[in-house]
């Protein structure tokens, strides 16, 4: 295993910038960050997961480079749990439907429904990918979409190509249109 010397350029850091100050080795520091992390997400597997990582480790040779991999995990480990600490994982349940006597309320998944609240790992904010609104019904984009389906759409359309048509034959072959 080459040592890790720093930072990949390949990809980039979400949250812990770690610049180790000797050659580590990349599979010490990830088993030890893995193991840190999950070990503070469960405190009943804690041990367990300390105990895994030791039977991980016992199966490397020992060297400095491997001694500094678990110290730049452990350490990455503990700047990720604490970028972490306050993202709202942790908010109570506060999922109670509103109704009135003999009104039935579909019984929702309520397994952590908290967490459209959560602050994101990965992106800014939770709506940095939503797509806008759809188009107005009254909108001439609307009007020139809906005509381009109709004349291309029908099944027996005089304006799809034999192109055209291919993606259709499979679609209905595999019985799917």
């Amino acid at each position: 295993m080459p040592p890790l010397r720093g930072r990949s350029a390949k990809y980039r850091s979400l949250k812990v910038h770690p610049l180790p100050a000797a050659p580590t080795t990349s599979k010490d520091a990830a088993a030890a960050a893995a193991a840190a992390v999950l070990a503070t997400i469960d405190a009943k597997t804690a041990d367990e997961m300390k105990g895994a990582l030791a039977t991980y480790l016992a199966s490397i040779p020992d060297g400095a480079a491997n001694a500094d991999g678990v110290k730049l995990g452990e350490a990455v480990a503990a700047k990720v749990v604490a970028a972490r600490a306050n993202d709202g994982s942790d908010a109570p349940d506060d999922y109670r439907p509103r109704t009135t006597p003999g009104v039935y309320v579909p019984t929702a998944i309520t397994v952590a429904s908290m967490w459209p609240n959560l602050k994101p790992f990965a992106i800014a904010k939770g709506s940095q990918f939503r797509p806008g609104p759809p188009i107005s019904l009254e909108s001439k984009e609307w009007a020139t979409d809906y005509d381009e389906l109709k004349d291309f759409g029908g099944q027996n359309s005089a304006k799809r190509t034999a192109q055209r048509r291919v993606p259709l034959a499979i679609l209905k072959r595999n019985r799917l249109a």
